[in-house]
């Protein structure tokens, strides 16, 4: 009965375990198939069983429970295709998408980072900007930009400053950064 509601494509696996698990091969199987429901749509499930013996240690029963788990991989193949989404988005645009540590360490560089400055997004990855600003600079960006950032104000702050290409020289960027607050309200990063 189970197996004839089980998707076609999941009978071998589904066969297999519970063959080693009567052989005794397998103890307790944890799997996720198709089943049929009774309007006759498949319904991802998992599946969670053992075999129950007796006291010479022939199988008698099976004891188990099963999930019906499609609404979780519906939500996960939505949150894949919003992230590639966005992915896409960022990875492609000509502008800068920067996020940065509290303390301001990149944690991810767009590819447009090697068009205007010629650095790839992993030279930058661990390292902090105020290693690229210009030595005119830093006093200017930490006080108008970082510090009142790393306050919470879920403002934006644009600034002008000088960032050091690969090839040692200075290119003027114009950047907008704002907090990134976790549940508490406590900046944990910085969005440019």
């Amino acid at each position: 009965w189970w197996l004839e509601r089980t998707h076609p494509d999941d009978v071998a696996i589904l066969t297999r375990f519970l063959d080693e698990a009567l052989s005794g091969e397998r103890e307790q199987w944890e799997l996720a198939y198709r089943f049929r429901r009774t309007d006759g749509s498949w319904a991802w499930v998992e599946g969670r069983a053992r075999i129950l013996r007796d006291a010479a240690g022939h199988p008698v029963a099976t004891e188990g429970v099963v999930r019906d788990s499609s609404r979780i991989r519906a939500a996960e193949a939505a949150l894949r295709k919003s992230e590639e989404h966005f992915r896409l988005l960022t990875e492609h645009s000509r502008e800068l998408v920067c996020r940065h540590d509290a303390d301001g360490t990149y944690r991810y560089v767009s590819p447009a980072i090697t068009e205007l400055t010629q650095w790839a997004p992993d030279d930058l990855l661990g390292r902090t900007p105020y290693e690229f600003f210009h030595p005119e600079d830093h006093a200017r960006i930490a006080a108008e930009a970082h510090a009142t950032a790393l306050q919470g104000d879920l403002v934006t702050i644009g600034m002008q400053y000088r960032f050091r290409c690969k090839d040692g020289t200075y290119r003027w960027l114009e950047t907008l950064t704002r907090p990134l607050l976790d549940e508490s309200n406590t900046v944990i990063g910085l969005q440019t």
